[in-house]
């Protein structure tokens, strides 16, 4: 099975960097959508939601299929010191809601040490939570995956996203990244990938 998710990620072109959680780009730009509409909404497209992109917003309540996050650095470009995955579960979320999004969800992850491989010791095996939201058309066009910084009260693109109204995959991040490093060719890879169903 991990061998499928690394060749899944390898030959993706989903999965180009829109952000990184953990590096969280402020200077993002903001979409705005400023033309004026007749219709009876609170925002400024043309559809009857209120929200500030240009569609109608979806129906989600949940969400279940896991999360995996992937690291090395290493010679071997095929060599990864940790792989690991969590089953993952979507709820409705408490958050503010994303202006920009079709739906967001509490995302839960619970670790499952007996599926993951952590020979550097990259998680201390822990269940945490965050909360994402879905945009279709993020600059009009893309697919991605939001998320909500509990500290900073704000959404954030973070990752490229492809949703059919069920399916669900996303993640983003470095895979088989070149790196020279004392006069070697290094092979860095730091990649969250996350598929399941929405319902």
């Amino acid at each position: 099975m991990t061998r499928l998710l690394i060749s899944t990620l390898a030959i993706s072109s989903l999965f180009a960097c829109v952000g990184d959680k953990s590096s969280t780009d402020d200077t993002a730009p903001v979409v705005d959508d400023t033309e004026g509409d007749a219709d009876a909404d609170a925002d400024s497209d043309s559809d009857t939601d209120a929200d500030t992109d240009s569609d109608s917003d979806a129906d989600v309540s949940g969400f279940s299929g896991v999360m995996a996050f992937v690291y090395g650095f290493d010679t071997d470009p095929e060599a990864f010191g940790c792989v690991l995955f969590w089953n993952t579960t979507g709820s409705a979320s408490s958050a503010d809601a994303c202006p920009d999004c079709e739906w967001e969800l509490d995302f839960n992850l619970a670790y499952d040490s007996s599926a993951s491989v952590d020979d550097l010791g990259c998680h201390d095996g822990s269940d945490f939570s965050w909360t994402l939201g879905y945009d279709a058309d993020y600059y009009g066009y893309y697919e991605v995956m939001w998320y909500y910084s509990p500290d900073y009260g704000d959404w954030s693109p973070v990752w490229g996203a492809q949703w059919d109204g069920t399916n669900l995959v996303f993640g983003g991040g470095y895979y088989q990244y070149p790196y020279s490093y004392n006069g070697q060719q290094y092979y860095y890879t730091r990649t969250w990938y996350g598929y399941g169903t929405t319902y």
